[in-house]
């Protein structure tokens, strides 16, 4: 009797959990506890607010790099743990063409994503009412199976077909909730709660 089992590996979950992680972090940095610890180094606003998007975007690029070489530590482990009779050689993680767009596309979703935290992060720096705002603008249309405008961002970013264009729509994006959260919390004094 013959049977065949084919498993595949892949960093999807590392994905994931690196795009909640590029979420979350610069909505805390921009919370009340580094205020003063942010007063010690900088004196306005927007030199804290450019600070922290080339910190982030250095940030990005270094999880983008981390997350795409952890395919090859998923499949060296699983080489080591899995007794299998056959393990393909690089083809199987991917060629360098591949493994740079893939890198690229990446790091377009996780600029997105710093971007998002941060515009986030200033809008519950502005009011407190934005931490019940924010997840039920998120996940309302998502109970209400309304998906329009879902199936647009969808459009708009997922199905992008060539990745220069799809790059600079990342871009582009991450620059406009950037300056946007510059924009909403310039005004602020710097030791302004």
């Amino acid at each position: 009797m013959f049977s065949l089992e084919v498993t595949t590996y892949s960093t999807n979950v590392v994905f994931v959990f690196t795009v909640f992680w590029l979420l979350v972090t610069p909505a805390m940095i921009t919370s009340k506890n580094y205020l003063y610890e942010d007063f010690s180094f900088v004196t306005t606003r927007l030199i804290t607010q450019i600070s922290n998007a080339i910190f982030f975007t250095a940030v990005t690029l270094i999880a983008t790099i981390f997350t795409v070489m952890s395919g090859y530590l998923i499949y060296m482990i699983m080489s080591l743990v899995r007794p299998a009779q056959y393990f393909p050689g690089l083809s199987t993680i991917g060629s360098p063409g591949e493994l740079f767009i893939t890198g690229a596309g990446m790091f377009g979703y996780y600029l997105m994503a710093v971007a998002i935290g941060s515009l986030f992060g200033t809008l519950l720096k502005i009011s407190k009412l934005f931490f019940v705002l924010i997840p039920a603008v998120l996940f309302f249309p998502v109970f209400l199976q309304t998906y329009v405008l879902n199936e647009w961002l969808f459009s708009f970013y997922v199905q992008e077909s060539s990745l220069l264009i799809f790059l600079v729509k990342a871009i582009a994006t991450a620059l406009i909730l950037y300056s946007l959260a510059i924009f909403l919390i310039n005004k602020r004094e710097v030791r302004e709660a």
